[in-house]
């Protein structure tokens, strides 16, 4: 999927830098013209990941100005994955519908259904079994730091963990946090996705994922793919 994300870089030349000002209709498809820009919660909200060139996303049709450490800046909302996020129009460019296709980073459901399957059979009674010196937790047997990392949704980790819907909004908002960052602002793949579930927020860079990758391909290559 390396190749969808840099045909997009080659589809810069053809689109519109810098938007602030402007309003594209909703469904237009923006991409992240730098790395490490910073996606929030809300316009000039909270700080829940980043994103970078060539990643793309459908804009929803949301804008709202605001300041942002005494700079105003026009923020756009745009689907991010499982979850709707926002960016300054400065670090955004408008692109064609092509660049929002798969491969721009998206974590599937069929991804996150293979992870729940390796994991643990996706067995939603499996409860908290010791691994690697601390219990994991649930269908996606979620670690302590994990439930941190992704937020602490719901009441406590160990409830969260074996509650299968509060377990895949931690397994989602983990992703959206660490996707990027783990990749270097590339878009991250399935690949990219399982081995940062498995080793951590630099999983996707670490030879000890390897084996763990090769079970989520083989789940993947009987959904006929994960991306």
């Amino acid at each position: 999927m390396r190749s969808v994300a840099f045909l997009a870089l080659l589809l810069f030349s053809a689109v519109s830098a810098d938007i602030t000002g402007t309003n594209p209709a909703a469904g237009t498809c923006l991409c992240f013209s730098t790395s490490g820009v910073n996606v929030r919660d809300g316009p000039c909200g909270n700080v829940i990941g980043s994103a970078g060139s060539p990643q793309c996303y459908v804009y929803t049709g949301s804008k709202t100005t605001c300041s942002l450490s005494g700079t105003t800046y026009d923020f756009f909302e745009f689907d991010w994955g499982s979850r709707n996020a926002w960016a300054a129009g400065t670090y955004l460019n408008t692109a064609p519908a092509s660049s929002c296709q798969s491969g721009s980073g998206t974590f599937t459901d069929a991804c996150l259904s293979c992870i729940c399957e390796i994991e643990s059979g996706c067995n939603p009674n499996i409860g908290c079994l010791w691994d690697v010196n601390s219990y994991s937790c649930g269908p996606y047997q979620i670690k302590e730091p994990y439930y941190i990392d992704c937020g602490s949704p719901g009441s406590d980790w160990q409830s969260c963990a074996n509650d299968m819907a509060c377990a895949e909004t931690c397994v989602r908002a983990y992703m959206d946090r660490y996707g990027t960052y783990c990749t270097g602002g590339v878009a991250p793949t399935c690949e990219d996705y399982s081995r940062i579930h498995n080793g951590g927020p630099s999983g996707c860079t670490c030879s000890c994922t390897d084996g763990y990758w090769d079970k989520i391909r083989a789940c993947c290559g009987s959904q006929t793919g994960c991306d």
